[in-house]
């Protein structure tokens, strides 16, 4: 863990984000001080499976970090995505973009599951809905294009968004890691 503070550390130096100055580079580099150091190992293993899962085997630096970070829980997935990515370091702005662009679709059983569950809790308005295709995948949820067929037999076109089966606990989570402390440290200092 340690190293990948560093590394990261270095890398945004690198990449023009002043670590040092008030506001949100100092922010996040308290952050990331604690985040990886203090996380529980559970969202460590899920992290590294992230990597061993999305990677592919002749991963590029970035595309490794990439993958590391699309297992980090959504409110460091977040934060990152703050970031402004015009200028920086190509292996660190090459993860940060495939962390936004690549997150990973929810599982089709858990899709299907929700649906399923919106179908029988419409008290009869409702007799099925299909998924046409996704809209794509954020930190916290994804979103589908779905057709809806009602108790009439009509149909009709509806975007569902299902919520991450594990992000509110992630939140819950790495929200106790750095976000309370660093944001008191924050205004201990009047950062």
């Amino acid at each position: 863990a340690r190293g990948t503070v560093e590394w990261l550390d270095y890398k945004l130096t690198k990449s023009g984000v002043d670590l040092e100055s008030d506001g949100y580079g100092r922010f996040m580099r308290l952050v990331l001080d604690r985040y990886f150091e203090d996380m529980p190992e559970i969202d460590q293993r899920a992290m590294l499976s992230s990597m061993l899962r999305f990677a592919p085997d002749d991963a590029s630096p970035g595309q490794l970090l990439g993958a590391l970070l699309k297992g980090a829980g959504p409110i460091m997935q977040k934060m990152l995505q703050g970031l402004n990515v015009a200028g920086m370091d190509p292996t660190f702005r090459e993860a940060l973009q495939d962390m936004k662009s690549n997150l990973a679709p929810i599982p089709e059983n858990v899709v299907r599951a929700h649906l399923l569950h919106m179908v029988q809790s419409s008290q009869g308005r409702i007799r099925s809905i299909d998924v046409v295709r996704s809209l794509g995948a954020a930190s916290v949820g994804q979103a589908l294009l779905c057709r809806m067929t009602l108790s009439d037999r009509s149909t009709r076109e509806v975007v569902v968004k299902i919520l991450r089966p594990d992000a509110k606990l992630r939140a819950a989570r790495s929200g106790d890691l750095p976000l309370g402390r660093c944001s008191g440290e924050r205004h201990a200092r009047n950062v």
